[in-house]
């Protein structure tokens, strides 16, 4: 007796996509709900420990591709071989998979529901994981952006951008000081006369002119420092009252609205790509629909969907209908950890992303809850 089980998914994954995914052992064989442990011989072998219906099984795997097919073949006290065919159909890809294993009759019973559920959460997996596995793949196969070139050294550099200058407002001139007039010369006294040798002046009867104080030279009267204080020092400013800025209230730290889930001071366990990878590889997928909600419904949401889960460790993704919001969140133990947001070519994390879920309106999309090992998040 051997046990044989086949599967057919579609899914809006490239087909080059996709086959290089499944190509790669250390990213397909990690998904598989049997996966235990690996311990790579090569870049297409390894010793995979596998447990199927309450038994482990320590079987020597290889992986190879042939053009539109993935072969692996597993040797040990059962043999196991899985054939993956890819390709593409419309806008999408079409995935067949068939899976043999061999063990003698009594073990072949036992191990044939084990196989049977190992295929219905392939299909799960392909289904709903693989866009997302995508995501990350795509994100690691980018070219490194290249440095901006250096300008020769031997020409000469441009010249740095000066600021332009302000002309000051001239100071307003000072009014002129008057002009002194000169002093009127006095009248020869009567003794100055006589010495002279000349005969005393009659008395005229008339009292000499004396220099008045008005005749004087007069000096330039300077302000005040007083004066010049007032004309420096600005406007007074306004009573405390009038001038009182009126400062805004601060933001509320954002935090799920529901009972017995609250945010990290810094969710952003998502941030880590390879974090996010382990993540996607080992979850699985314990439910899945259609969400329509804004922003403070879809926390309401989550933590909904996270009580129904039963605690623990649970990631959560919802994708909008048009695939251009991808939201994702990671609770453990009641707590959000990490929260991520991927949109058309912009990705935030942490407080950032929260703040940005709180601003959606109108989100129409799919919500899908994975159960995560205990392990795999620190």
């Amino acid at each position: 007796m051997v046990i044989e089980r086949s599967f057919e998914v579609v899914t809006v994954v490239p087909p080059d996509v996709v086959l290089d995914i499944l190509s790669d052992m250390e990213l397909n064989i990690p998904m598989w709900s049997i996966y235990e442990s690996m311990e790579p011989i090569s870049d297409n072998e390894a010793y995979v420990t596998l447990r199927i219906s309450g038994s482990t099984y320590r079987l020597r795997m290889r992986l190879r591709r042939e053009r539109n097919r993935v072969v692996i073949e597993g040797r040990g006290p059962i043999t196991m071989n899985m054939v993956i065919t890819v390709e593409r159909r419309g806008a999408g890809t079409i995935i067949s998979g068939k899976v043999t294993v061999k063990a003698g009759f009594f073990r072949e019973r036992i191990l044939a529901p084990g196989i049977a559920a190992f295929i219905d959460d392939t299909k799960n997996k392909v289904m709903f994981q693989l866009p997302m596995i995508a995501e990350v793949y795509k994100e690691r196969r980018k070219p490194a952006a290249k440095p901006a070139p250096t300008p020769a050294t031997g020409g000469r550099p441009a010249p740095a951008a000066r600021p332009a200058r302000t002309t000051p407002s001239p100071a307003p001139k000072p009014a002129p000081a008057p002009t002194p007039k000169p002093a009127a010369t006095p009248a020869p006294s009567r003794q100055q006369a006589v010495t002279a040798g000349g005969s005393p002046p009659k008395p005229s009867g008339r009292t000499p002119a004396t220099p008045s104080k008005a005749s004087a030279p007069q000096r330039v009267s300077r302000p005040q420092p007083k004066a010049v204080e007032a004309t420096r020092q600005p406007a007074k400013p306004a009573p405390a009252q009038a001038r009182r800025e009126v400062k805004p209230k601060p933001a509320p730290p954002a935090k799920a609205p529901a009972a017995g889930i609250e945010v990290a001071e810094d969710p952003s366990k998502l941030a880590d790509e390879v974090t996010l990878g382990m993540i996607l590889l080992k979850s699985e997928l314990v439910d899945a629909g259609r969400i329509e909600a804004n922003g403070d419904e879809i926390m309401r949401v989550v933590a909904k969907k996270y009580s129904e889960v039963g605690g623990g460790t649970v990631y959560i993704n919802l994708r909008s209908s048009d695939r251009k919001v991808n939201v994702k969140f990671l609770i453990k133990d009641s707590k959000i950890i990490g929260v991520r947001v991927d949109t058309d070519g912009e990705t935030v994390n942490g407080k950032e992303a929260l703040a940005k879920i709180l601003g959606l309106r109108g989100f129409k999309g799919h919500i899908y809850v994975f159960k995560v090992p205990e392990g795999v998040v620190a």
